[in-house]
């Protein structure tokens, strides 16, 4: 029997898709970025650059009218198709408005959705 599971199936949380603006910085050299996904856990990042697994970067963006989110991410892969980061440290309050957002986001696309779809 194969296993026929598609990359998404394999994520531990579900992803919002996105598309904001995002700067990161490896306290040298700052990059431009846009942000295709969130998770509680990390985000989707599509940026001119590619990192190394396991490198931190500083990571400053704002999820749409919200307030701008600082906090360092860990690089869990990085290809041409965009580079996955696991949120390693975030402020309390940060933490709180990024966690607001996902579940409110969230809670809007339920409400969307129409009858008789999962």
């Amino acid at each position: 029997m194969t296993n026929d599971k598609s990359q998404t199936d394999l994520r531990r949380t579900q992803r919002i898709a996105l598309t904001p603006k995002a700067e990161l910085s490896d306290g040298v050299t700052s990059y431009k970025a846009i942000i295709q996904d969130v998770s509680d856990e990390g985000l989707l990042l599509v940026c001119t650059r590619a990192f190394k697994p396991g490198q931190r970067l500083r990571l400053k963006f704002q999820l749409f009218d919200g307030p701008i989110i600082e906090c360092v991410v860990e690089v869990r892969h990085s290809n041409d198709l965009g580079t996955g980061v696991e949120i390693a440290t975030i402020s309390k309050a940060d933490q709180n408005a990024y966690t607001h957002y996902i579940q409110e986001f969230v809670a809007q696309r339920l409400r969307r959705k129409p009858l008789g779809r999962l």
